[in-house]
């Protein structure tokens, strides 16, 4: 699938993700108790959860890193991740702060919003933060390592279910987190569609192919326009 292929279907996803996490309000409160429950009758399960959230940590962070410096290409390699996965952040943080959505732990119900209130109060859930950064940086290394998104999707997915699991999260916040974790990705393609080239790859080869997608978006605007 090429990358005209992918902007076609991003914002369709994008909307109907956020459309969902709209919807999912209504049943917030039940599901996250039904997940909860869940939890508890496979206690064995627990550990290999708490195993995958820690995969999305610090490390592997440093660890992309790491690899992006082997690179021939790592100073606008580096430029575009750190600058993406900071910019990120900013916009996560204080979509937190100003909506202020009560934790489910905090037995409020999904109703519940304190904006602009310390984030020490528990008033922080909607988005999820990890469900963002699970799917963000799934979405970032399969740039880098195509065909890795099979390993990391469901990883990533399990994660995302967890934060319901042990009611860090309801549905609502988690679909919100991947839904701006895909806008992130779609906003920093945008502002530098080669600074998340595949590693190890020969740079003319990435140059070639940037041109002809210049040329076949350059061909398709007349028949857009007429």
């Amino acid at each position: 699938m090429n990358e005209n292929t992918h902007n076609a279907f991003r914002w369709p996803l994008i909307l109907g993700l956020l459309l969902l996490a709209a919807a999912l309000f209504a049943v917030d409160q039940s599901l996250t108790d039904w997940l909860h429950a869940q939890i508890h009758r496979f206690h064995g399960i627990r550990h290999l959860i708490w195993a995958v959230n820690s995969f999305f940590d610090w490390w592997l962070y440093v660890a992309v890193a790491a690899l992006l410096l082997l690179d021939t290409r790592r100073i606008r390699m580096l430029r575009c991740y750190v600058l993406t996965l900071a910019g990120s952040a900013v916009v996560l943080h204080g979509l937190k702060f100003l909506i202020g959505r009560a934790r489910p732990g905090l037995d409020l119900g999904p109703l519940a919003f304190a904006p602009l209130s310390s984030p020490s109060l528990e008033f922080d859930s909607f988005p999820s933060g990890h469900a963002f950064a699970a799917t963000l940086m799934t979405l970032i290394i399969q740039r880098y390592l195509p065909g890795s998104v099979w390993l990391l999707a469901p990883l990533a997915a399990m994660v995302c279910l967890s934060r319901a699991a042990f009611e860090r999260h309801f549905p609502s916040d988690i679909v919100a987190g991947i839904a701006l974790a895909l806008i992130t990705m779609h906003v920093a393609l945008r502002v530098e569609p080669d600074g998340f080239p595949v590693l190890f790859t020969d740079p003319q080869e990435n140059a070639s192919e940037t041109a002809s997608r210049a040329n076949a978006q350059a061909s398709e605007a007349p028949g857009k326009n007429a």
